[in-house]
């Protein structure tokens, strides 16, 4: 996949002011393209010591980093004194303990019309293959617990279930009796337990997708007025790569209307409900009067249709065919075919 070159589709260098995330020592946009600014878990020095003889990061061009985020929101680590026209990151989308929370803050860092673009791994065909696909009931307790870096769980389930895919062979069926655990659950089981007595940042892929399911997680946390972007675009994953693209655009739509408790307690005062609330008795009420229960969610459902049209129809979120989107490939998928 050409990253450099689907970036440049879509933001105009010349004029953009950017933000990119973890660029390390390979930026998709280098200090001389663009008013560029970059955001990582650890300053310039920081990370010199940090990938000292790693073999897969040159640490003579690390890029200078304007803005460390390793707690809080992302809002509040970038501090800025203006608007971003784009948010630029590759590979970094899924170690997001907290992916509401950092779309949220993305949008408020963004001028309006702003871009985030991201280029993110298709679990089908690297060490996540073997993991369940992330829910929305995952990215919403994460929201709700104000998760700032991952959590235990996270960090085990990481560590447990990645699996050794040899370069070249993600595309093609698993072997006999599967791919090769990279660590064993002791390991991710103090990997763990690190994290929960030190409190300290442990890197891990807290989410993973298919083009497919990031596109179904997107459409649902719209439905929570929780995702306040169009995808303006997707490149999903070419045969024999390991990652699609994505460009978000910031929406200049009015929020949702929140069904918060004071609108379903007027919604079930409405609806005939005279008693008290908060000790059970509206929800006994409901299960002995079918006719009570049935103006209370027509009632609602009206609040809702309601609520939508005023937003008008909400997010730009594509759906995209499971089989080539979702599904593992199998060996007859005309993509694999050889030229």
């Amino acid at each position: 996949m050409d990253r450099r070159g689907l970036l440049r589709e879509h933001i105009d260098l010349d004029t953009a002011r950017v933000l990119e995330i973890g660029a390390l020592a390979v930026p998709l946009v280098a200090p001389n393209e663009a008013r560029v600014e970059y955001v990582d878990h650890l300053d310039t020095e920081g990370l010199r010591t940090e990938y000292r003889g790693h073999s897969g990061v040159d640490i003579d061009r690390l890029v200078e980093v304007t803005h460390v985020w390793n707690s809080g929101t992302f809002a509040d680590a970038i501090a800025q004194t203006a608007a971003f026209d784009a948010i630029v990151s590759s590979h970094v989308f899924e170690h997001l303990p907290n992916p509401i929370q950092w779309l949220m803050d993305a949008y408020e860092v963004l001028a309006p019309g702003g871009q985030i673009y991201m280029v993110v791994p298709d679990m089908r065909f690297t060490f996540d293959r073997s993991r369940t696909r992330t829910r929305v009931g995952d990215w919403v307790a994460w929201y709700l617990e104000n998760r700032s870096r991952p959590s235990p769980a996270q960090i085990y389930d990481y560590h447990a279930e990645v699996v050794d895919v040899p370069a070249g062979h993600g595309w093609k069926p698993a072997p006999e009796g599967g791919f090769t655990p990279i660590h064993d659950t002791t390991t991710a089981m103090e990997q763990a337990r690190y994290a929960a007595e030190t409190h300290r940042y442990i890197d891990a892929h807290c989410s993973v997708f298919t083009p497919a399911s990031l596109m179904r997680l997107f459409a649902e946390i719209d439905e929570l007025n929780l995702f306040p972007f169009d995808v303006s675009a997707i490149y999903p994953t070419p045969a024999h790569d390991i990652e699609f693209a994505l460009v978000l655009r910031r929406s200049e739509l009015p929020p949702r209307p929140q069904l918060t408790r004071d609108v379903d307690q007027a919604l079930a005062r409405e609806a005939g409900y005279a008693g008290e609330f908060g000790v059970g008795g509206f929800a006994a009420a409901m299960a002995t009067d079918p006719d009570l229960q049935q103006r209370y969610r027509r009632l609602k459902l009206n609040w809702i249709r309601e609520a939508n049209a005023a937003r008008g129809p909400g997010a730009r979120v594509p759906k995209l065919d499971p089989d080539l989107h979702d599904a593992q490939p199998g060996p007859d998928d005309p993509r694999l075919a050889v030229d």
